[in-house]
């Protein structure tokens, strides 16, 4: 939980209104950071985007990554802004915990997240960019997870499936394949939009389990890779076969 200084400086920025335009969010106190970061990044950590197409020029997305390094979140964004479009992060609440990282993280219009217990202002700033038909980045995983050994032990969250539902979102798969190594490229792909598909008005914990399985099954596909996560069927209470 925040402490009620950080909480305060979240409210405040948080129900800041929107730009209809994405391109005012591309102010020079932003283009500045991002250019910096980036130059970075090109130099250090060569990125290689595919199927960029996948992400529309318009209208609600959610786009959902594995997520293995601090770097994703740059990789991430940089390739939302390939396409000319801005995308609102969902984070870890306890980054709002120091204030300068605080302050930087909410200008870029961060959306933070107690991932044990999500607040109402976090769940109404994420209805609000996807009502607003923008573009809502999130990491499935909740935490880093790089080695397969972790891969293997971490469920996803369901908070993306849960939007989707909620809003009539559609998800787009996206694999950051990278070993990150300096000077190793690395490759940001985008996969397929797609909907959850369902007629219930309400789906179990099990069967949103199973559908997060399913969106981080076909994020790995993306790189040919199987999704190592053991136990499925359990966690799913064996329905996750039925979905595949």
């Amino acid at each position: 939980m925040l402490n009620e200084k950080a909480k305060n400086r979240v409210l405040k920025n948080i129900d800041k209104p929107l730009p209809e335009d994405d391109k005012k969010m591309f102010n020079f106190p932003r283009r500045f950071i991002l250019g910096a970061v980036r130059l970075f990044i090109n130099i250090f950590y060569p990125m290689e985007f595919e199927n960029l197409d996948n992400l529309p020029d318009d209208g609600a997305a959610i786009v959902a990554g594995n997520h293995g390094s601090n770097l994703d979140a740059p990789f991430l964004m940089f390739a939302i802004n390939e396409r000319k479009r801005w995308g609102y992060f969902v984070a870890k609440e306890s980054l709002m915990r120091y204030p300068l990282l605080s302050n930087i993280l909410l200008k870029f219009r961060v959306i933070p997240v107690n991932t044990s217990e999500v607040e109402a202002y976090s769940v109404k700033a994420i209805f609000n960019v996807l009502k607003q038909d923008k573009v809502l980045a999130i990491f499935p995983q909740g935490t880093r997870c790089k080695t397969e050994e972790k891969l293997a032990k971490v469920a996803p969250k369901t908070g993306a499936i849960s939007f989707a539902l909620r809003t009539k979102t559609p998800i787009i798969p996206i694999a950051i394949d990278s070993e990150y190594k300096l000077f190793k490229k690395s490759r940001i792909i985008f996969g397929e939009p797609y909907y959850i598909q369902t007629d219930k008005k309400r789906l179990s914990e099990a069967e949103m389990m199973a559908e997060s399985i399913i969106l981080m099954e076909k994020i790995f596909a993306l790189m040919g890779k199987e999704y190592p996560l053991a136990d499925k069927e359990k966690l799913t209470d064996g329905i996750l076969s039925d979905l595949n």
